[in-house]
């Protein structure tokens, strides 16, 4: 059965239910990512709707948005609207139907442009966005990574693996998951670079992701499927490390 005839066989409120069933646990939470594996019938979206907001606004957890998640909040952005606990990681298709709801006066993508005049415009529509949602933090997934909080800007462009096999993006939101609540924890403590602790955990997760892609790469080359990033991101990581377990 699943999660939609489960919450409807129940009969009631489905969201309603899926909170009941999750608050005990959600608050012995650290972080949340939504979105992943979430797909889209609109009990199960409502649910999220209703978890989101109990996790995010209530509970006032680092929340990462990913994947389906994203569809949720570009059909009611009003969920994470002020919430710089939040960060949301669209790919370029799922940007677009971001900007187009939270920023609907804004003008398309002119065509031709060169790679620089891209890239600034870019940093641009990002920071757009995320001061149209009141300070959550955007990673705009591409050839290069934008990433943008309304107040400040960073580009992320470390070569990664050449195939784009599914569920890169997982282990992207998955590692910003982790690194999200640790930046958290540190929010208010220092500025580096002029950028909150928040910005530099999405750009951390975001060398993570490429790094790990290119190391899956090169020891698979076109056979690499996503756990091979699994495998690959603990070294990784340790390369953040100042040799006595912590990340630098």
């Amino acid at each position: 059965m699943c999660i939609r005839d489960r919450y409807e066989a129940g009969g009631g409120d489905a969201a309603a239910q899926m909170v009941r069933n999750v608050e005990p646990w959600a608050r012995r939470l650290h972080g949340l990512v939504v979105g992943p594996g979430l797909g889209r019938d609109a009990p199960v979206l409502a649910g999220a709707a209703a978890l989101l907001t109990l996790a995010a606004r209530e509970l006032a957890l680092p929340v990462v948005v990913d994947a389906d998640g994203l569809f949720l909040v570009a059909n009611e952005p009003d969920l994470v609207r002020g919430l710089p606990n939040v960060a949301l990681v669209p790919n370029a298709p799922e940007f677009a139907r971001l900007r187009a709801a939270v920023c609907p006066e804004a003008p398309p993508p002119p065509p031709g442009e060169g790679d620089d005049a891209s890239l600034a415009r870019r940093g641009r529509e990002v920071s757009e966005v995320a001061r149209a949602l009141g300070g959550v933090t955007v990673v705009s997934k591409g050839r290069v990574d934008v990433i943008s909080d309304g107040a400040s800007t960073i580009a992320v462009d470390e070569a990664s693996s050449p195939r784009r096999c599914g569920g890169l993006g997982d282990l992207l939101s998955g590692s910003l998951g982790v690194l999200w609540v640790h930046a958290h924890r540190a929010e208010g403590q220092f500025v580096h670079a002029g950028a909150p602790p928040r910005l530099w955990a999405a750009y951390g997760a975001c060398v993570a992701a490429r790094r790990s892609g290119a190391a899956a790469f090169a020891a698979k080359r076109r056979a690499m499927t996503a756990p091979d990033l699994i495998e690959a991101i603990g070294p990784v990581f340790a390369e953040f490390e100042d040799g006595t377990g912590w990340a630098q």
